[in-house]
């Protein structure tokens, strides 16, 4: 029988050959809950954090062959995770996911990209140990998108449009669905 694990692998494939190092692999990564508790490398202190109970985070370097990035989570809770990729040099990856539910069925999903230094792409994964529940894992790449929309008072003076202080201006933002699924719109910076 098969244990209920949510597991996550990265496959770094490597175009450089610099970019392998056992000490400094060229990505990291790191598994945040819907509590925000953590497993991987924290970027922001440059260690390695397992707060989410049953949450491991290691790595299997062998010299001349791909790095191996594993996250284990020995019982998952279910809800929104966001597993973030964090590049600290140039490479390809595959990201290979595997989640059970209760029965020990598994839902298997890959993806592939590149990752260069400083970068940091996130996935999304909502899980449910449900049977027939959907667990859904996918990448927002898209960004949102904000519209404006300018009512009156305003007008034009030889091709260029003024406003007053009374003229009414609403933004719109939304996040397109593309693929399996978007992460939203969190906020809306007006500058």
């Amino acid at each position: 029988m098969k244990k209920k694990h949510l597991l996550f692998v990265l496959m770094v494939i490597l175009q450089e050959i610099f970019c392998y190092s056992e000490e400094y692999p060229c990505y990291e990564l790191l598994l945040v809950d819907g509590q925000g508790r953590m497993v991987g490398y924290n970027p922001t202190y440059g260690n390695i954090v397992e707060e989410i109970p049953q949450g491991i985070y290691t790595e299997e370097p062998s010299p001349g062959i791909p790095v191996y990035k594993w996250l284990d989570i020995g019982q998952p809770s279910e809800g929104k995770y966001i597993l973030y990729v964090i590049g600290k040099d140039t490479g390809a990856y595959e990201i290979s996911f595997t989640a059970f539910d209760k029965n020990a069925n598994d839902i298997q999903k890959v993806l592939t990209g590149e990752i260069f230094p400083g970068e940091i792409k996130k996935i999304f994964i909502d899980y449910t140990p449900e049977v027939g529940g959907i667990t859904r894992i996918f990448e927002d790449n898209t960004p949102p998108v904000t519209e404006i929309e300018v009512g009156g008072p305003k007008f034009e003076v030889f091709g260029v449009n003024y406003i007053s202080k009374s003229t009414k201006i609403c933004f719109n933002s939304t996040d397109p669905i593309v693929a399996e699924g978007a992460s939203g719109v969190k906020y809306t910076d007006i500058v």
